[in-house]
């Protein structure tokens, strides 16, 4: 005897809109591969980390540039079943001349700060985010103290993937001539 599960519903970006216009979908969430997924209230230690974070990549980029806990759009396939919500982008125009969320190609970089998410990050953006086209990505590893990046996304991919420690300087591939050192990345330790 047989026992038929049934399978859960994958939803699209256009029928979580359409939830959420009709007051069915409260609060911040992401679409990952149909799955809504809760953006839970930030503890403090991640929005101390994001804060940072933000204040790193403002000094090199301006505000103008970054964008915080917003939406960005992928191409289509991956853009139906997927509508992500990183901590911070930095986008190649000013954040105020795009009528759409941006999509890859308007990113010079995408940044997680993984606090309790980091497995998730690994194993399920990484590989959304390379065959979607992300130039460059970051995890920054907040227990750790640790900066993935992960850049050249092919289909199956990054090419690149380096893991940095405080005692490094990591390049971005939009900014070779300039080094950041990953400890500036992270707030002292408490």
């Amino acid at each position: 005897m047989s026992i038929a599960i049934p399978s859960p519903k994958r939803w699209t970006v256009e029928e979580c809109y359409r939830l959420q216009e009709a007051g069915h979908l409260e609060g911040r969430y992401e679409l990952i591969e149909g799955v809504i997924v809760d953006k839970m209230g930030q503890n403090p230690r991640h929005a101390r980390f994001l804060s940072n974070l933000i204040l790193c990549l403002e000094s090199i980029f301006s505000m103008k540039y970054i964008r915080v806990q917003a939406p960005i759009a992928l191409p289509t396939p991956y853009g139906t079943y997927n509508e992500p919500e990183p901590d911070a982008v930095v986008t190649k125009e000013s954040v105020i001349t795009y009528t759409h969320h941006p999509l890859p190609d308007d990113l010079l970089l995408v940044a997680e700060v993984s606090d309790s998410s980091l497995d998730f990050d690994r194993r399920t953006k990484v590989p959304l985010y390379a065959k979607a086209g992300i130039t460059e990505f970051w995890i920054l590893d907040v227990a750790e103290r640790k900066l993935y990046v992960y850049q050249e996304p092919t289909e199956t991919g990054y090419r690149l993937t380096h893991l940095y420690t405080e005692q490094d300087a990591v390049v971005l591939a939009a900014l070779p001539e300039k080094q950041i050192a990953v400890k500036d990345l992270f707030p002292p330790v408490e």
